[in-house]
């Protein structure tokens, strides 16, 4: 899954625009995705997902977040006199753009959740009650985590079946969006910061520590990382 976003002089969005007299939120997205992006949509694949709210000095934003399930065309630059470009992004990287335009960064945390973190308030009026199925992360990322996850089983270093279950799900890619997919689902390398390079661990004792501290899901999708010092499990 990819989202796309603009560039212009001063910030980094996606595509948004007013709604005009007589339109719907829906109709107003499709509208703008064309005017904006070249990409057409029908207004049954236009679904609201929420209202939010926020607040940047003494405006008050509203702001309709539509999520459109199935466009056609081709990403084109219609209006060069308000976007540089537009740009295609894996979502685990969205956290590594730089600064996002506020109302862009929460419509694109409530598509997608957890993929932004650190987000200033906002009121989310939820809308869709049966909203589109989203994927989370790309097929690739998928594949790359199964074949790491069975390599490092078949290796004897995932110590009980919470720890493979943690291999086999939890998005590494997310915490490193920095890095590429290949290097994230890498079972024989170690992410270290400059502070801790000199030490040098072996690799099976890096793979032991790292099991050992994986976060594990849990029933009410939330992730859990075992306490060192209790060993129970403090939500993350």
């Amino acid at each position: 899954m990819r989202a796309a976003r603009s560039v212009d002089a001063g910030h980094v969005g996606a595509a948004r625009g007013r709604v005009e007299a007589g339109e719907s939120f829906q109709a107003a997205a499709v509208r703008e995705l064309a005017e904006e992006t070249g990409l057409t949509a029908g207004i049954g694949d236009a679904h609201l997902l929420t209202v939010l709210h926020d607040d940047r000095a003494d405006v008050r934003r509203l702001s309709a977040v539509v999520r459109i399930s199935a466009w056609a065309g081709r990403l084109v630059l219609p209006e060069p006199h308000r976007f540089r470009r537009w740009e295609w992004h894996d979502l685990h990287a969205l956290s590594a753009l730089g600064v996002l335009f506020a109302p862009t960064a929460h419509a694109l945390e409530a598509v997608w959740p957890g993929v932004l973190r650190g987000l200033p308030p906002v009121h989310s009026y939820a809308h869709a009650s049966t909203p589109p199925v989203v994927g989370g992360e790309p097929a690739e990322a998928v594949r790359m985590r199964q074949e790491m996850a069975e390599r490092v089983i078949a290796g004897g270093w995932a110590p009980s079946d919470a720890v493979e279950d943690a291999l086999r799900t939890v998005p590494r890619h997310r915490f490193t969006p920095e890095s590429p997919l290949r290097t994230a689902y890498d079972d024989d390398l170690a992410i270290v910061s400059s502070r801790d390079a000199a030490r040098h661990p072996s690799r099976l004792r890096c793979r032991a520590a790292a099991a050992r501290h994986l976060p594990t899901h849990t029933g009410h999708g939330r992730l859990h990382r075992p306490d060192p010092l209790s060993g129970h499990t403090t939500p993350q």
